[in-house]
């Protein structure tokens, strides 16, 4: 595996965010176990201590022997963790009370009020009291207390609890035990939790790997269909099932970005083809005619002639690049549009008044009519003007002498219809699929009007689409045709 990887990373990142998890839940455990224990530990201390203690005074409480007769019964019995023989009946039973507390592990003993040991049990080792003594912060003198006395070989944990006798003086009982099971236990625990952490970050770590691979597999597959993607080969998509919701998203953004350059692959191949096809007539047109006038020498009128000639060519090619770069900019440079508030019925009367002049050269009426004062449209004025002024020439064009064309304007709902009918030569019903396409021009139109660039009416379905309208036609041979434009109205 690479180090420098994101699935390296991941899986590096994944691991220590768990490790760090688990030390610090293990730590709490730990440490909730180690107070746990040692609580449990004091209270039995505690118990044990406040035992002994009530046994003696209620001993006191129902013997008559003095106080100092007790303290030598006290050590005895604490040394020997047992009652002598020579006990009597009374005696027996309460300090058999003493040994059924289960003492023989722990340490006990009785000092006075100076610190003198005046007895323990056979375990108890000499030093433990005296450094009990010196300790710092502990006093045995005002009330109980716990201390920790760490010695050679061992660690204990005493209790220290006063012990008035007669009222005269005060004595304390000191029990204590060995803090060695307690922590054995922490330390085997300590132990376990180091190896499962260990453990669980190993299985983990390769639980992880598997995860972080099946997350990664669809960017894996993303670089091999890149790796197969060329300007000849644009049709492969990267695999979208069963993905997470992110990996979904990039997944359909690579899948888009590749449709787009599609899209504009074929946008820039068809650019060029038409170009190259639409230009190799006009070109061929000046170059014959330019070498058939350099044959021989021509007379002025004749090479005026073919120079008018080239004249309109390149004047045709012109119209024709610029036709193919706005088509370019209506298909692909949406932001080339700048939309605007506009009033329609005022815009169209302003057209209307322009081409009743051209009209008027072919004797052509044109009529305007509409059935509602005002009616405003979101649009870009230049491209629409472009629209209709196309749709209007095609109609004057196509029209003959003495014709007829009108412009109607309607409003439904919130959808303004701008129809713009004519009676010139119609279109035939399986043509009418097709006028739309770049470069198609209909027999008729051939034979009868003077060639066009063919993407007139191409231009105005994609300005129509960019205003997110509709335009649909209708025609009969012989009859004329009629143009439907649907623009959807703003709402004042």
């Amino acid at each position: 595996m690479r180090f420098d990887s994101i699935r390296f990373r991941i899986r590096i990142l994944y691991s220590l965010v768990l490790g760090i998890i688990l030390v610090i839940y293990s730590g709490i455990l730990y440490f909730s176990l180690s107070y746990t224990l040692h609580e449990d530990l004091d209270s039995q201390l505690a118990l044990k201590a406040h035992k002994i203690v009530a046994v003696m005074q209620n001993y006191l409480k129902t013997s008559e022997n003095n106080h100092n007769s007790l303290l030598n019964l006290i050590k005895n019995s604490i040394e020997k963790n047992d009652a002598d023989p020579c006990f009597d009946n009374m005696k027996t039973l309460r300090f058999q009370e003493i040994a059924n507390l289960t003492l023989k592990r722990d340490f006990i003993s009785i000092s006075s009020p100076s610190g003198k040991i005046l007895g323990g049990s056979y375990n108890t080792a000499n030093n433990v009291i005296p450094i009990l003594l010196k300790q710092k912060g502990i006093s045995i003198f005002n009330n109980t207390t716990f201390s920790t006395v760490k010695l050679p070989e061992n660690l204990l944990r005493i209790i220290s609890v006063p012990f008035p006798s007669n009222g005269k003086k005060e004595y304390f009982i000191h029990v204590g035990t060995s803090l060695k099971p307690i922590t054995k236990l922490l330390h085997r625990e300590k132990i376990l939790i180091i190896v499962d952490i260990v453990i669980v970050l190993l299985v983990t770590s390769f639980i992880g790997q598997f995860f972080v691979s099946r997350i990664l597999k669809p960017v894996k597959e993303m670089a091999i269909t890149a790796d197969k993607i060329t300007r000849k080969s644009l049709s492969a998509r990267v695999e979208s099932t069963h993905l997470d919701y992110e990996m979904q998203h990039l997944v359909d953004s690579i899948n888009s970005m590749i449709n787009r350059l599609e899209k504009a692959f074929k946008h820039i191949a068809n650019f060029s083809l038409d170009v190259s096809h639409e230009l190799k007539t006009p070109l061929a047109i000046m170059r014959s005619e330019s070498e058939f006038a350099l044959i021989k020498e021509r007379s002025h009128k004749e090479y005026q002639s073919v120079l008018q000639s080239n004249l309109d060519q390149i004047q045709r090619m012109k119209k024709l690049v610029d036709d193919l770069l706005l088509l370019a900019k209506v298909d692909h440079e949406i932001e080339v549009f700048t939309f605007e508030k506009l009033e329609l019925c005022g815009f169209l009367k302003k057209l209307y008044e322009k081409e009743k002049m051209l009209a008027a050269e072919k004797k052509i009426n044109i009529e305007f009519e509409t059935s509602i004062d005002t009616v405003f449209v979101s649009a870009d004025t230049l491209h629409l003007r472009r629209l209709f002024i196309n749709l209007l020439a095609n109609a004057i064009k196509f029209t003959p002498l003495g014709g007829k064309i009108g412009i109607t304007v309607k409003q439904t709902a919130e959808i303004a219809y701008i129809a713009i009918s004519d009676t010139g030569i119609g279109i035939n019903q399986e043509e009418l699929d097709r006028i739309f396409e770049r470069f198609y021009r209909t027999e008729e139109a051939d034979e009868t009007a003077e060639p066009g660039s063919g993407l007139g009416l191409c231009l105005a379905l994609s300005i129509v689409k960019v205003h997110n309208g509709k335009i649909d036609v209708e025609s009969t041979v012989g009859k004329g045709s009629t143009f439907t434009i649907a623009l959807p109205t703003m709402v004042l």
